[in-house]
């Protein structure tokens, strides 16, 4: 309300204001588009590796506690009472466990309260044109999406002279990289498009920003092993996509 009452005081239209956000900001645009209170207030909106996912008011309670912690779940789940037990798991065993948690461990989050935001998930809001606001959207990632968080694996990569990173072996960690960018860019992007796709709204754009590798500089390539960097790549990707979208 504060934007729309003074934007013109900065040289911008109150008819035709636009919401950006990146990760975590990706999210808090994705809630304004539910948000009933945000009707009318917004008219473009554009999502950068974004997420958009909320928790149950009873999830969010949980995180404090109420209900047993993660690692009691998983215990239970694999039937384990000592270290010993555990250590005798298989990790595919493990990792299944895991892929069935019923907890939520993301801190903080959007939580479905039914002020703010409806109470159902930001998924199933999108999937009706009724329970979201109709406003153009472009929603996109970057070209490697979860380098940056890759470089702070030991498995993956090590740093050099105790600071710069490089990878163990760059075929595997290029190859880790696009399953796990590819991964990434069907929950943030292709998923909430086509959810959005079937309500029966066309509104929607997407995008992948690339670009060229920055090359070898003091005997470092970090361009291969970071990328993501949002003080770098993802300004320029914001940059560009206003003025394509001017």
């Amino acid at each position: 309300e504060w934007v729309g009452d003074n934007i013109d005081e900065f040289g911008g239209d109150p008819k035709n204001i636009t919401i950006f956000g990146e990760s975590t900001g990706g999210q808090n645009v994705a809630s304004l588009l539910i948000a009933p209170a945000a009707e009318g207030l917004l008219h473009r909106a554009i999502i950068q590796s974004g997420v958009f996912e909320s928790v149950s008011m009873a999830e969010a309670e949980y995180i404090e506690g109420d209900l047993p912690n993660p690692a009691q779940v998983i215990a239970g789940k694999l039937k384990v009472t000592t270290a010993d037990e555990l250590r005798a798991v298989s990790l595919n065993d493990l990792f299944e466990a895991y892929e069935r948690k019923d907890f939520f461990n993301w801190l903080p989050s959007v939580i479905e309260d039914g002020i703010a935001l409806p109470t159902m998930s930001i998924r199933r809001a999108l999937s009706s044109t009724e329970t979201f606001h109709q406003v153009p959207l472009i929603v996109g990632t970057t070209l490697d999406e979860m380098k940056l968080f890759m470089i702070s694996k030991d498995i993956l990569a090590k740093k050099r002279f105790w600071l710069f990173p490089t990878a163990h072996d760059q075929g595997t960690y290029d190859a880790v990289s696009e399953y796990l960018t590819r991964m990434w860019r069907s929950r943030s992007v292709d998923e909430p498009a086509s959810i959005m796709i079937r309500a029966g709204y066309d509104q929607i754009y997407s995008y992948r920003f690339d670009w060229d590798d920055g090359g070898t500089k003091l005997l470092m390539d970090a361009s291969k092993n970071v990328r993501r960097c949002p003080q770098l790549r993802h300004t320029l990707c914001f940059q560009r996509i206003l003025v394509f979208w001017e």
